[in-house]
């Protein structure tokens, strides 16, 4: 007998460390984050693999439906034209040089770009083809119009709708670097796309050609108009230049001309004049020198005058008497006196013919002064003449310049005019067709490849958020990673899933005896050499086997492990029914529920009586008992002595506990369990189900092993 257990005192919780797991609410949804890379994309792989057929139902259904849209799309044929275009589209006023703009020929691809897509060209090609009752281009007539129906609409409205449907399927483009152009029509048939290429490309070429019949016909209105201005303006210019040359006496130049002859004269004669003032002032200068000096000799100046070489040989005559006196006679004698006063007489003529000499050069110097005057006085006044002549001169040239422009710029024109009028008639396009258009053999859109393609890769992708949102959720636990993520404990084992067909052909629990080679008995096999080590001396204990809820396969679980190790570790194992609410080990075994745990705590019956043992291996069994009227209350059990009881008589106990959500019997159990192996459900448990299981344990004495993840693959 055993007696009744005390109650679990509070003394007995232990940290949420000592279980094996820690805190709670770091994930999503409450749960622990800290996924790396790898496991993500795992996690993304399974989840694609799980949701294969509604990824593959939905891109069905897409590609499905664009291939059914794809129908419905008229065939649409593109045409292409090719026109070379030159620039020369300059008048001949505009002629002279080049263009230095290294970006010209992408501004005259894109202006003439431009210009083929205008509504003047577009207009053209509707004219020229008749296209403004086109029923396709204009579809308010209907199918069958009447060209000379008024009450449709206006001319213009009907031009302005048909002008925008046809440039719709009109496209220009530039080739390359190259001065060609592309034009591209669709249509609805090849021809019809190849007439609407090459008309819009004649009609550009024709709109040209107009163009510069327009441009020279007012090119020659302008230009005759001009010319009879200039006329006018050459004609007032001559005159002015005739009546300036009249009033200012410059007749072809001679009146210049006279003046600076007469200035050339003048400056010669006052040069000369200049020079003989100078000559006369050197020589009026000596004789000043001589006269001022007693003992000068006789002036240079003055030398070769008739009076004064006759003084001068008389007084070498008489100087040389002087001399001889002196030779023969003694100083003071007479002769050599009376020589002397011939000589001082001598040089006194001589002085006194000086002094008339110096008067005539006063005299001379005067007379070239006054001369000099004249002469500098009439060579200023002729300068003056002449600044006043060459200013004239100056304006007059400046006048006839102006003439002689004005008639080039009348010659210009007048050569212009009659280039223009010779080229009046011969105008052509700048451009030319490269290649007309042909029509097309392969149709250009739709394509119905690509569209069926495009609402595959549609479809595809909003079947991948729909996986995505379907996973971010879903709070199921799918993959290992996120059982161990959120019960930050191992998973000891994957148990595969089997089909109903296998379920009913054998239970799970019998697949350990039966089918031992089994990938079921495989990874019951694994658990039990966790819990129960080969080279391990220590006994598994008591392990309670329980689950968030019920229905996760606890009891198939207990019952195939604790086979294993009754059959294969040789232990001796009990599997006891802890579940009072739903006890189902005697269905999953096969034995007798008329006597078990409830007449243990009821009637105090003894262990052994309630034990029974499992039909197909060496395991033992403790059912619940008839529950039929009975009351029980575990945490009034003497839990502890039954424990107690339980190891001295086995080495392995494992506890089919209830969930330990639904009941408070399972903290019961657990309080005087060794090891937890927690039971989940692949695609059954959810995350918030194992947050509330971990909160339940999180002040038990008891350790958390792991856990087993029931259902998670094939059985293959």
């Amino acid at each position: 007998m055993i007696s009744p257990l005390p109650a679990i005192s509070q003394s007995s919780a232990m940290s949420t460390t000592q279980l094996g797991y820690g805190p709670m609410g770091d994930g999503p949804h409450g749960g622990p984050g800290g996924h790396d890379l790898m496991t993500d994309i795992k996690a993304a792989l399974q989840a694609l693999i799980r949701n294969r057929w509604l990824i593959l139902a939905v891109v069905t259904v897409g590609v499905l439906a664009s291939a059914a849209y794809s129908l419905t799309l008229p065939s649409k044929y593109i045409a292409i034209a090719s026109v070379l275009v030159r620039d020369e589209g300059r008048t001949l006023l505009d002629q002279g040089g080049g263009d230095s703009n290294p970006f010209g020929n992408d501004i005259l691809l894109e202006s003439e770009t431009q210009i083929i897509r205008s509504r003047a060209v577009t207009e053209r090609v509707i004219e020229n083809m008749g296209l403004l009752y086109d029923p396709k281009l204009n579809p308010e007539l209907g199918w069958k119009p009447d060209p000379k129906a008024t009450g449709v609409a206006t001319r213009e409205t009907m031009m302005t709708r048909v002008t925008e449907n046809l440039r719709g399927g009109l496209f220009v483009s530039p080739v390359g670097r190259s001065k060609i152009i592309d034009v591209s029509a669709t249509a609805s048939t090849p021809q019809e796309a190849a007439d609407i290429a090459n008309a819009a490309v004649h009609a550009y070429l024709e709109r040209q050609v107009d163009e510069k019949i327009q441009e020279n016909e007012t090119l020659i209105a302008a230009l005759s108009e001009r010319i009879t201005e200039l006329r006018k303006n050459v004609t007032a210019r001559e005159e002015k230049v005739a009546a300036f040359r009249s009033s200012a006496g410059l007749v072809e130049g001679a009146g210049l001309q006279a003046v600076s002859d007469q200035i050339a004269t003048l400056n010669q004669s006052l040069t000369e004049a200049r020079a003989d003032l100078a000559s006369i002032k050197a020589q009026f200068t000596e004789i000043e020198r001589v006269l001022s000096s007693a003992d000068a000799d006789i002036p240079t100046a003055a030398a070769n005058t008739e009076i004064m070489g006759a003084l001068r040989q008389q007084k070498a005559m008489a100087m040389a008497n002087l001399a001889a006196a002196m030779a023969r006679y003694q100083p003071g004698h007479r002769a050599i006196t009376a020589a002397q006063d011939v000589v001082r007489a001598l040089t006194e003529q001589m002085r006194n013919e000086t002094r008339s000499i110096r008067a005539e050069l006063r005299l001379s110097v005067e007379s070239l002064q006054a001369r000099v005057s004249s002469l500098e006085a009439a060579l200023a006044t002729l300068k003056g003449e002449e600044r006043q002549l060459s200013d004239a001169q100056v304006d007059l040239r400046a006048m006839e310049r102006d003439a002689d422009s004005a008639r080039r710029i009348l010659e210009d024109f007048l050569n212009r005019l009659a280039q223009v009028q010779e080229v009046r008639g011969t105008e052509r396009a700048d451009g030319r067709v490269v290649s007309s258009a042909i029509p097309p053999e392969v149709r250009a859109a739709p394509k119905r490849k690509m569209i069926v393609a495009g609402g595959g890769m549609a479809a595809l992708f909003v079947a991948l958020l729909l996986v995505l949102w379907m996973e971010q959720t879903d709070t199921r636990l799918m993959t290992l990673e996120q059982a161990e993520a959120w019960l930050r404990a191992p998973v000891l084992t994957l148990t595969p899933r089997l089909s109903a067909e296998q379920v009913a052909a054998l239970p799970p629990q019998l697949y350990i005896v039966d089918k031992p080679t089994s990938p079921f008995s495989d990874s019951i096999r694994a658990l039990h050499l966790s819990l129960a080590p080969p080279d391990s001396s220590e006994k598994p204990g008591i392990i309670l086997v329980t689950a968030p809820d019920s229905g996760e396969g606890k009891t198939t679980m207990a019952v195939s492990i604790g086979r294993a190790l009754a059959l294969e570790a040789g232990l001796r194992t009990l599997v006891v029914d802890g579940d009072r609410t739903t006890p189902t080990l005697h269905r999953a075994t096969g034995c007798a529920n008329d006597f078990g745990l409830v007449d243990m705590v009821r009637d105090g019956a003894d262990l052994e009586r309630a034990i029974q043992k499992d039909p197909t291996s060496p395991l033992h069994l403790l059912p619940m008992g008839p529950m039929q009227g009975a009351t029980m209350r575990l945490h009034d059990l003497q839990m502890r002595g039954l424990a107690q009881a339980l190891r001295e008589k086995y080495d392995a106990v494992l506890i089919d506990s209830p969930g330990l959500l639904e009941s408070a019997d399972a903290t019961a159990w657990a309080g005087i369990s060794d090891k937890i192996l927690m039971v989940l459900d692949t695609g059954r448990t959810r995350q918030a189900q194992v947050t509330g299981s971990l909160r339940v344990l999180r002040g038990l004495r008891s350790r958390l092993v792991g856990a087993v993840l029931n259902r998670a693959g094939d059985s293959t």
